[in-house]
């Protein structure tokens, strides 16, 4: 490679060198100083702008990449809360009819259902709110706080109570 006169395969491995050292970079100064790299090679102002583009490519395509990867494990993650959320409803479905609501299964581990209590708001009639509890829109802090002490709030109600299943390993066990 002429320092001079770079081919457009000098270009792109200057490029690429930089962008790998740019990926183990610390700081900003760090940064600053590596694509400063990028003109001190010889080669019209074309040319240099030419490296910096080649970087910008491949940045741009490696975070496209990160963000797809990104939200197919943000997918996976909803996926799976939801099959551990549907599991646990159908063992507290089974514990349901069991004295006690609790079982102690050979491998040690306890299972048990509890009562949840109610703790999402639902609004279903805004107009029917108290106007105390109301400023521009409903205050739903007061709202919640007025319905666990015991209130009736016309138009609101808590949900999302129901069961609760634990799974519980006993001291000692595996």
């Amino acid at each position: 490679m002429s320092k001079d006169n770079p081919t457009g395969y000098d270009l792109v491995l200057a490029a690429r060198d930089i962008e790998d050292r740019l990926s183990i970079a610390g700081t900003d100064e760090e940064i600053d100083a590596l694509l400063a790299e990028l003109v001190e090679h010889g080669g019209a102002v074309k040319d240099k702008v030419e490296r910096y583009w080649h970087v910008v490519q491949r940045l741009d395509a490696e975070a496209a990449i990160a963000k797809e990867h990104r939200d197919a494990w943000t997918a996976m993650v909803r996926r799976k809360a939801s099959e551990v959320t549907a599991c646990k409803r159908r063992a507290a479905f089974l514990l349901e009819s069991v004295e006690g609501r609790k079982v102690r299964l050979d491998n040690g581990l306890s299972v048990y259902v509890t009562e949840r209590k109610p703790s999402k708001l639902s609004i279903s009639d805004e107009s029917a709110i108290p106007f105390e509890l109301m400023a521009s829109v409903p205050d739903k802090d007061a709202i919640k706080a007025a319905l666990k002490r015991g209130a009736e709030v016309p138009g609101a109600m808590l949900t999302g109570g129901g069961p609760s299943v634990t799974f519980r390993r006993a001291k000692g066990g595996e």
